[in-house]
């Protein structure tokens, strides 16, 4: 949909004059690939009743209640439309005026404005007088610029019709259109953590841009591609949107299962300008950890684990510990009633150190020897609190009864796979104190024979 250069209000206001009948945007319906704005006009039926009205262009139209049957009359074209034609004589009129203007503008280039004394006055006089012919000059281009606007606007985008509407007793009637409005989304998250109070607060946030100006809306933000329904009028198939599920309140978030979506009530957008809108904000108790897989570089991840009583869809988030921004990162659905495990990400105030302290190999026996390999951790904990840790790392396996081999450790771990090797310990680490943790394996094996040996 091109982009629409004046807003809607302004530019239905203008045929609003001889048809009062006017659509009123309502509700903004963005989904993951596609928007669109529901507008209404509402008024009384008893019989057949004939709406002289305008509707976006590419829109579908249907009504409330079911009860009520519709059908289209007559598209007007939109040079019938009185409105239409005086739009086009002030066109016409602001061309000519500027004509004029220029005429005269051009007449100073024959006039010396050379400083006299004799003539000082007169030289004034007529700075002035084109000065002010310059400035109205302007005006004028702007306001033919704006004019032109809306009627391209007009011609893309309006189509000007009469519908039928057939009410077998009285009723209020909505006559509802659906049309395809240029809409943009971003749904994130600011993650704060506070390790020393053992808290989480999650701020869930909205950024909205539209291709025009609306007011005081009901917006709905839908995770997931355009959902359609299909029901009979009575007179033919209509399609329209599938009504929302939630409250109306003012801010709200739905799920049921999979579904989830945002609501938010008496919005009021600019065109081309984004707005940050607060959806949600929870302060939520938390169990911070330290988590390093020596596997895999040592390195210090904070871990929070947290039970909303909400579920988060996916989104960006930002993540901050203690004040300090640490990444920006995109994480998954955390579940409503469960614990959830939030990566903060490399902790600055934590530092691990991984050294291979001893590699051995003594004879045992004349037919085995035995192997003796450690390492030694490192841990030094800055933070102003006591940080729990949990290692974890890996030692070979064997798939042979001829190879024997057992972990060793200075600290007893909590827990051994015998099949992929995996050990994990947990233990706890005084504020700014540095804890030294020594694991490795011992390993018996039968003497190689050499080759050439028979």
């Amino acid at each position: 949909m091109k982009k629409i250069l004046v807003s809607f209000a302004s530019s239905i206001a203008i045929f609003s004059l001889a048809y009062s009948q006017s659509l009123v945007p309502t509700e903004l319906n963005i989904y993951s690939d596609s928007a669109y704005l529901i507008s209404e006009y509402i008024t009384t039926v008893k019989g057949w009743k004939d709406i002289p009205i305008n509707i976006p262009k590419n829109s579908l139209v249907f009504l409330e209640p079911l009860s009520c049957n519709l059908e289209y009359i007559e598209d007007r074209k939109l040079t019938s439309l009185d409105e239409y034609k005086v739009l086009k004589e002030d066109i016409k009129t602001l061309e000519a005026q500027i004509l004029a203007l220029k005429s005269i503008l051009k007449l100073s280039n024959n006039i010396n404005f050379e400083k006299n004394t004799r003539y000082i006055n007169s030289i004034k006089a007529l700075e002035t007088f084109f000065e002010k012919k310059y400035l109205e000059y302007i005006e004028l281009k702007n306001k033919l610029e704006g004019k032109k606007k809306v009627l391209k606007y007009l011609k893309n985008s309006i189509q000007p019709t009469t519908i039928s509407v057939f009410c077998p007793s009285i009723e209020t009637v909505k006559v509802k259109t659906r049309s395809p409005i240029d809409a943009k989304t971003d749904v994130f998250y600011y993650i704060f953590g506070n390790s020393e109070k053992d808290k989480v607060y999650i701020e869930n946030r909205v950024k909205i841009r539209v291709d025009r100006d609306i007011k005081n809306i009901k917006i709905n933000i839908f995770q997931y591609p355009t959902q359609k329904r299909y029901f009979y009028e009575g007179i033919r198939y209509i399609r329209a949107a599938a009504p929302p599920m939630s409250k109306r309140v003012s801010r709200s978030y739905t799920e049921k299962a999979s579904v989830f979506f945002y609501s938010i009530n008496n919005v009021s957008l600019k065109r081309n300008l984004t707005k940050n809108i607060l959806i949600s904000k929870k302060n939520l108790p938390a169990k911070f950890e330290i988590e390093v897989n020596g596997h895999l570089g040592s390195i210090p991840y904070l871990i929070a684990t947290i039970k909303p009583d909400r579920m988060y869809p996916p989104a960006k988030a930002y993540f901050y510990i203690d004040g300090i921004f640490l990444k920006t990162d995109y994480i998954n659905t955390l579940q409503r009633g469960e614990n959830n495990r939030v990566l903060f990400g490399e902790d600055k105030l934590f530092k691990v150190r991984k050294e291979k302290v001893k590699d051995i190999t003594v004879k045992f026996s004349k037919t085995h020897v035995k192997r003796y390999v450690k390492w030694r951790y490192t841990f030094k904990n800055k933070h102003n609190k006591k940080m729990k840790v949990l290692l974890i790392d890996y030692i070979p396996v064997s798939y042979s009864y001829k190879r024997k081999i057992e972990p060793v450790s200075s600290l007893m771990w909590r827990k051994y796979n015998k099949v992929t090797g995996k050990l994990e310990w947990e233990f706890y680490i005084q504020p700014n104190k540095t804890y030294i943790l020594e694991y490795g394996y011992k390993e018996l094996k039968p003497i190689e024979k050499k080759k050439d040996e028979d």
